[in-house]
């Protein structure tokens, strides 16, 4: 009996490389679009705290989708490319997503605790602190590939910066010219805590 192979359902190099592509291309293409629609869009999606406060809840999500200006949309893009190449392979799609979605939602609520004063926020860098650190913990525990003595070497740098951001002399509008607002360090700091508590259920899913 002759077989036609060609219906067996054996993925290819090709088919493979696709599929793992395909998820981040449609990302990246999606914040492209929201960053270049940003003076139309963001008033609906940034997180803005009265309209949170008034039953928008979307915008605790959204507003780390937004960003203010092509430049600052770019700057977060090229962060989150580096982190996906250096260790996207450590969670699955999903738990990406997941872990991101959760550490946006919960640097939205200590906005709306612990900073009242903040009218508005838009971007993906606090996300991106928050997924930094839970990928390098992961690395150190889960990675034999990485080298823990690199690792941790990050992992101090990104301890400095969010340190010396929180120091009274710290310039939050050196990105004034290309966002007309100031950096709100405060997401980098909430991001970085949640992913450090995200970090133990990570690794225990990891390890099995």
């Amino acid at each position: 009996m002759h077989i036609n192979v060609n219906f067996m359902s054996f993925p290819t190099p090709r088919t493979y490389a696709i599929k793992q592509l395909l998820p981040v291309v449609i990302v990246v293409g999606t914040v492209l679009i929201l960053g270049a629609l940003g003076d139309w869009l963001n008033p609906f999606l940034r997180y803005e705290r009265d309209a949170i406060i008034s039953g928008q809840i979307w915008r605790v999500i959204t507003g780390h989708t937004v960003h203010l200006g092509m430049v600052h949309t770019l700057m977060n893009l090229t962060g989150m490319l580096l982190i996906l190449h250096l260790f996207g392979r450590l969670l699955t799609l999903t738990q990406w997503v997941t872990a991101s979605v959760l550490i946006g939602v919960g640097i939205s609520v200590g906005f709306l605790v612990l900073n009242p004063e903040l009218a508005f926020y838009a971007g993906l860098s606090g996300v991106l602190h928050g997924c930094l650190v839970l990928a390098l913990f992961l690395a150190f525990w889960c990675d034999k590939r990485q080298p823990r003595w690199l690792t941790v070497m990050v992992l101090a740098v990104v301890i400095g910066k969010l340190i010396s951001e929180q120091l009274p002399g710290y310039d939050v509008n050196y990105l004034y010219e290309q966002m007309e607002a100031a950096v709100i360090v405060d997401a980098h700091l909430y991001g970085a805590v949640i992913g450090t508590l995200l970090a133990p259920y990570y690794i225990m899913r990891h390890s099995h």
